[in-house]
């Protein structure tokens, strides 16, 4: 049985870009965010294990994410499953998370050990979004569709000399890209983050 654990401690969006040449300037902010999740996978057998997640931005969202994964060799797994969350209203003047979301999701892993300390994950995953309806700031009856792929490439390396619940304890450096799935795919803003955790 094997659990893995993060407490994900600063996310920080970068949200400034160049505009193209005759588009409209636009100005953007760089607002750090406090971003708290833990992450498990109990691992049933060799080919198969349960994926749960938890995340939370006080005033951004909360998701609840489970899974099933297919390990297709002791470096690539695929998962798939349903999340649910929340959402601040738009247009209602609160940050109050009270916007149901249903997520449909499905990912493609790949860790690729570098060394004996560092590793390297490339991770691909598609949202499938019913986001609550919204009239007039105020929540309404039905759900609006939309979706997104997400890549997200990242580093780990142990924090040795350090023991957490007697394990090593671990940092992770976190750039993802979000892109809505269309022939002229226009990339979102980045996400960057750094992760500390531990496997329990």
């Amino acid at each position: 049985m094997k659990h893995g654990l993060l407490w994900i401690s600063m996310a920080i969006g970068v949200l400034s870009s160049a505009p193209a040449a005759g588009a409209v300037t636009r100005t953007d902010e760089v607002q750090p965010q406090v971003w708290l999740g833990y992450i498990t996978s109990y691992r049933f057998n060799e080919k198969y294990s349960l994926w749960n997640d938890w995340h939370i931005v006080p005033t951004s969202f909360f998701v609840s994410r489970h899974g099933l994964t297919r390990h297709l060799s002791q470096q690539v797994s695929m998962s798939g499953g349903y999340a649910w969350g929340f959402l601040p209203t738009p247009g209602s003047g609160s940050d109050r998370l009270d916007r149901f979301e249903h997520r449909p999701w499905a990912q493609l892993l790949m860790n690729i050990p570098l060394g004996t300390k560092y590793t390297f994950s490339n991770r691909v995953r598609y949202d499938a979004r019913f986001k609550q309806n919204v009239t007039n700031g105020e929540t309404d009856t039905g759900f609006v569709f939309n979706h997104r792929v997400r890549f997200m490439l990242s580093f780990r390396r142990p924090i040795t000399g350090v023991r957490l619940w007697d394990q090593t304890p671990f940092v992770i450096v976190t750039v993802e890209l979000t892109a809505p799935p269309t022939i002229a795919v226009q990339v979102d803003e980045p996400a960057d983050a750094v992760t500390v955790g531990a496997e329990v």
